[in-house]
């Protein structure tokens, strides 16, 4: 357990998630420290309970089911003894509800007057369901509506709900559940100042773990269909810098084919600074591309996916450039790549929309909100649920 104290106050958090957040692995953890540091700013004491013995956060991909199902009666020890010091507990990502609603079933009495806030972030099924049908294997209509339901359904001891997008929020909503709050990321001006021409090569941010997962489909896709066709119409010494710890066998198989691994990387800014064109060609996700508000909120100009396109809200030719065969992805990276006027519009007209979308002060907002209503929560009579 971590405990972040800031001031004396009225409400005590619990916050269940996989592991203490490292911004540096990308991912969810920058939104969630962020998430944290609100509610201790807030003048709450948060105490961080994590369900994963791991050192990295991404590593959960992997071992995620032998973790929970070892760390469920820890979990349930915990409540059982330290109930009384919380007044709200915070779940974040389905799994971890999932958990929390075994152990709330068995400790009803003790837990069923708190204050629960689900952060599901995104409807994590439509990932799946997408990645299938990606991968030439559709689910039928019946099993797909199924793992949506399923899902949405854990957050039926929740008083509020977090999403990272208005899709989210619309199938919650659609689902019955009523208090529910679009908590996307808080990002401050950081605008890149080289020039078109002093930049070069494209740009992919994020940990590619397993060969299935939503980054490294999308390198491995990008490294196969659009990158040759890049490299035989502008150099043949363009690249792909990839940002990210890499474990996939598949990514790194492609570094003969121009990708450039470059790890970790604390400190980002000189990474955007370099970079002519930020490259997104995720072809199954769920929720809101982080990645793509990073890139933006530091000036470079992205391509994307219709996908990642649809989540952020964003249009083709406004804030980015959009396209989903190899053809057409190549095509608008040329675009960018050769074309200063429509990268300086792209970029300024991203930059702008992202300072919007991720305004710091709405993000607080948000926590603000959640503590007054579970304030209220704590000196009224406690009423379980949503709907």
């Amino acid at each position: 357990m971590v405990d972040l104290k800031s001031s004396p106050s009225q409400l005590r958090f619990l916050v269940i998630d996989d592991v203490f957040p490292d911004p540096s692995t990308g991912g969810g953890a920058p939104r969630a420290v962020q998430v944290m540091r609100a509610i201790a700013d807030s003048g709450a004491i948060v105490t961080l309970y994590p369900t994963m013995k791991l050192s990295r956060w991404r590593s959960m991909l992997a071992k995620i089911s032998p973790k929970l199902v070892r760390r469920k009666k820890i979990l349930e020890a915990f409540l059982r003894q330290r109930h009384a010091d919380f007044d709200v507990i915070f779940i974040s990502r389905p799994h971890n509800m999932m958990l929390f609603n075994k152990v709330f079933a068995r400790l009803p009495d003790a837990l069923r007057s708190k204050f629960i806030v689900y952060d599901a972030e995104a409807v994590f099924a439509s990932r799946v369901v997408l990645q299938w049908e990606v991968l030439g294997k559709p689910m039928s209509q019946a099993e797909a509506n199924d793992r949506v339901k399923r899902e949405l359904e854990l957050a039926r001891h929740a008083h509020t709900i977090l999403t990272v997008g208005d899709h989210e929020t619309r199938l919650f909503h659609d689902a019955g559940y009523k208090n529910i709050h679009v908590l996307r990321h808080a990002l401050k001006p950081s605008l890149t100042l080289s020039a078109h021409g002093a930049r070069s090569n494209f740009l992919f941010v994020g940990a590619t773990g397993q060969d299935d997962a939503p980054n490294s489909d999308a390198v491995m896709w990008f490294a196969d269909n659009v990158l040759p066709k890049l490299t035989a119409t502008l150099s043949p010494k363009i690249k792909l810098s990839l940002v990210g710890e890499s474990t996939s066998k598949g990514v790194r198989q492609r570094e003969s084919r121009g990708i450039e691994f470059h790890g970790q990387i604390p400190d980002l800014r000189a990474v955007y600074e370099n970079a002519r064109v930020f490259v997104a060609p995720t072809r199954f996700s769920s929720g809101v591309p982080l990645k793509i508000y990073d890139a933006a909120v530091h000036g470079v100009p992205c391509v994307v996916t219709s996908l990642l396109a649809g989540q952020l809200g964003w249009s083709h030719e406004r804030e980015i450039l959009v396209a989903d065969t190899p053809e057409d992805f190549a095509e608008q990276c040329r675009r960018l790549y050769l074309d200063e006027v429509l990268w300086e519009r792209i970029r300024i007209a991203a930059y702008n929309r992202v300072l919007e979308d991720c305004d710091p002060g709405s993000f607080d907002h948000v926590i603000e909100d959640i503590c007054a209503r579970a304030s209220q929560h704590a000196s009224a009579d406690p009423v379980s649920g949503l709907r």
